[in-house]
């Protein structure tokens, strides 16, 4: 202590005022040049001692910085140590939202010498990443693979690779693939400390599945999931918010908006409590679109504004806010503002990053976009696209296309074409069983397929569409219970209010 002593009384360490340890006094280089040129006297081995030492040290204090940790062992040639704490450090970076700080984490714990059962839990990390960054699964199938073969059955690694197997299919559209983890999570038993990550993993797998238009599968999965929540000893609250965040879409495909917002506002809290940003970001972005849903756009887009991650982060839900504003711009008139938002998504979200699903979507919201500024022809281009991209990467999604196509022919002065883009979309919608989230219901496709058979001067057929769509609207209504949204969903929805207009235009009585 007397030689530090007087390194403080020449000034080349100074204290700080408050120290992380307390009881020890904490010391500081006076400048960061004294600081390396120290460093660079020591020989190679007293810098490895000392790296070991002061990892030792920190450790035996709490030191809550896990990095810092990780690069002392690591520079002092302890593996192990480091491994556990680079591991440390990347869960940490995870519930943060730093994907890329996460995979760089893992990747230099994964290049130190070892043991299994450590290794395993680093892959599981890294195969996390492309949970939120679908367009990095290409590159980790191999470490994916490896992982579901090393870890045991519905352990949290092996539910992290297959995560990853199944976001790297998805892409890919490797139905197989996705079949064949689907089938294996099926029959996992969930590990004690691995209700997170499976409840993940199953979640991720029955989004997809209802993507993919296999909504039975998908209510299977979601069945698996529900039963993960009980008993409620079992229960995690980061688990939870993933069943809440899981529950609002299915709400939203069984015509429920205002369940869709009572789940994803408990998946947000939950969420929140937990200090998971990313998550709480994607299910934010659920509440947002409730209200898209529910006829209350301006509480909508405040809400998309707020959610502080931008959409790369958001995983499986990177083309909700932008697709959502570009739609809700449009409908307000800002139709350039709508068609960059639009261009973003299908180019920047979508194209560049190799990603089917957010092209096709944004080039479904571009069209109707153009179809509303008059760009029919564009329109048409970009319809046309979107059919082939979401044909075979979410078929889910098609019917919500063929609507907007549907309207373009009837612009075009080709309501025979109208029609039969419109009853296809109905056709597939019925096949599919549930309903897109991007659909409200479904009033826009029924809407159409009204105005398109008035326009063909088949009135009977018309007719009896339009009492269908506002009896369906009404059966959606009445699962409302806050009169301010049912009102709203009513009247501010420009799609329900112009089928309710139809109706007492037609039907000569308000039906309910």
């Amino acid at each position: 202590m007397a030689g530090l002593q007087t390194l403080v009384e020449r000034e080349v360490l100074v204290p700080r005022r408050d120290s992380r340890f307390p009881g020890d006094e904490e010391l500081a280089f006076r400048h960061a040049l004294l600081r390396e040129g120290a460093y660079a006297m020591l020989t190679e081995d007293d810098r490895v001692l000392g790296h070991r030492l002061a990892g030792a040290w920190l450790e035996a204090r709490g030191e809550q910085d896990a990095r810092a940790l990780a690069e002392h062992f690591d520079k002092g040639g302890d593996g192990p140590a480091a491994g556990r704490h680079y591991l440390r450090a990347a869960q940490q970076a995870s519930w943060g939202a730093s994907v890329l700080e996460q995979a760089a984490l893992a990747r230099r714990g994964l290049a130190l010498p070892l043991p299994a059962d450590l290794r395993v839990r680093l892959l599981g990390s890294l195969c996390e990443t492309v949970i939120w960054q679908p367009e990095l699964a290409a590159s980790m199938q191999l470490e994916a693979e490896e992982l579901m073969q090393a870890a045991p059955r519905g352990s949290a690694p092996w539910a992290q690779g297959a995560s990853a197997r199944l976001s790297g299919a998805a892409v890919a559209g490797d139905s197989k693939t996705i079949l064949a983890v689907v089938a294996a999570l099926k029959g996992a038993e969930v590990a004690p400390d691995a209700v997170y990550p499976m409840a993940f993993t199953v979640a991720l797998a029955s989004h997809i599945l209802y993507l993919a238009g296999r909504s039975p599968d998908g209510e299977l999965l979601f069945a698996k999931l529900e039963a993960m929540m009980d008993p409620p000893g079992d229960r995690s609250a980061i688990a939870m918010s993933v069943f809440y965040l899981m529950a609002a879409e299915r709400a939203a495909k069984r015509d429920d908006p205002a369940g869709m917002l009572e789940d994803a506002r408990k998946g947000v809290e939950l969420a929140r409590q937990c200090g998971h940003r990313r998550i709480e970001s994607l299910t934010s972005v659920v509440v947002a679109m409730s209200h898209w849903y529910l006829g209350a756009p301006e509480e909508a887009q405040r809400l998309l504004e707020a959610v502080p991650l931008p959409d790369t982060e958001l995983g499986p839900g990177s083309a909700f806010r932008p697709f959502a504003m570009a739609w809700m711009l449009a409908e307000r008139g800002a139709l350039a503002e709508a068609q960059t938002c639009a261009e973003h998504l299908a180019l920047t979200l979508g194209c560049a990053r190799g990603l089917p699903v957010d092209e096709g979507r944004g080039r479904w919201v571009l069209a109707e976009v153009l179809r509303r500024s008059g760009a029919l022809e564009q329109a048409e281009r970009e319809v046309e696209s979107s059919v082939l991209l979401l044909g075979r990467a979410c078929p889910d999604d098609v019917p919500g296309v063929l609507a907007t196509k549907a309207a373009l022919k009837l612009a075009q002065g080709k309501p025979e074409e109208a029609v039969a883009a419109a009853e296809e979309a109905l056709s597939r919608q019925a096949a599919m069983g549930l309903h897109d989230r991007f659909f409200r219901g479904g009033s826009f496709l029924r809407l159409v397929h009204v105005e398109s058979l008035l326009a063909t001067a088949r009135h009977d057929e018309a007719v009896a569409a339009l009492a269908s769509a506002r009896a369906h609207l009404f059966s959606i209504a009445v699962k409302i219970g806050d009169p301010a949204y049912q009102k709203s969903f009513l009247e501010n929805v420009p799609e329900n209010r112009r089928i309710l207009a139809l109706a007492r235009e037609w039907l000569g009585d308000e039906g309910r």
